[in-house]
């Protein structure tokens, strides 16, 4: 529990120093890395949680970014801030189920001798990745083929192994089974599958533009469903 407030504080402290935690500056993935070395250095928290400031700010922006969600993951860690820590690498492993993202979380489960999670986290993710992604290499160049059914029956094995490793599927997953959904007309499924999306990764861009795909679809189609009269010649 110290620990926890001595976080909250650091990170407080670090967004005034470091002018303002919701002002917007160029970001650069070096500054964060050069921090974070410098930090492993020096042993100075200062410099660590300048750069989870700065990730943070990142994340506002950008809250789909891969490489930066990782980041905030591995400040936490550094900062012994495990269960935010944890949190945050499940968060990027349902943007990108990447095996290395497993080894982050494992990483962080044996700073808390939590042995048997650990483990599970590693054998999980080394025996299914290969066939999960398979599974969803093959969805998308079905649908890249026009041949949706074939697409979907893809998705559900990749999903059938992906359920091994964790009970919640990507966020980007659920966005392609929507886009399937919307090319198939059928929108109260897509709409489930984005809003889903966005509960595991809000202002998830690319669910969001699949939402907006829907109601510009909605809008063509009810559209074209009008029928304009003839208009009738005063001319006999």
């Amino acid at each position: 529990m110290r620990l926890l407030f001595r976080f909250i504080f650091l990170y407080s402290f670090s967004c005034i120093q470091h002018f303002h935690c919701g002002q917007t500056s160029d970001f650069r993935i070096q500054e964060v890395e050069r921090l974070f070395q410098s930090a492993r250095i020096s042993s100075d928290v200062s410099l660590l949680m300048r750069a989870y400031s700065l990730v943070n700010k990142r994340l506002r922006q950008s809250p789909d970014e891969i490489s930066t969600c990782i980041w905030k993951g591995k400040l936490e860690n550094s900062l012994h801030a495990y269960e935010f820590a944890i949190e945050t690498l499940k968060t990027c492993y349902r943007l990108n189920p990447d095996p290395e993202i497993q080894g982050q979380i494992a990483e962080v489960y044996l700073h808390q001798d939590r042995i048997a999670e650990a483990r599970k986290a590693l054998e999980l993710s080394s025996k299914t990745k290969i066939r999960f992604l398979y599974h969803a290499r093959e969805a998308l160049l079905s649908k890249k083929m026009g041949q949706l059914d074939a697409s979907h029956a893809q998705w559900d094995m990749a999903l059938d192994s992906y359920d091994r490793m964790d009970p919640e599927p990507p966020a980007w997953v659920l966005v392609e089974i929507g886009d399937l959904y919307r090319l198939q007309g059928k929108e109260a499924q897509a709409t489930a599958n984005y809003q889903k999306s966005l509960g595991l990764v809000p202002r998830y861009g690319p669910a969001l533009r699949g939402l907006k795909a829907l109601r510009s679809q909605g809008r063509s189609q009810s559209g074209s469903k009008s029928v304009r009269l003839p208009v009738k010649s005063s001319e006999q």
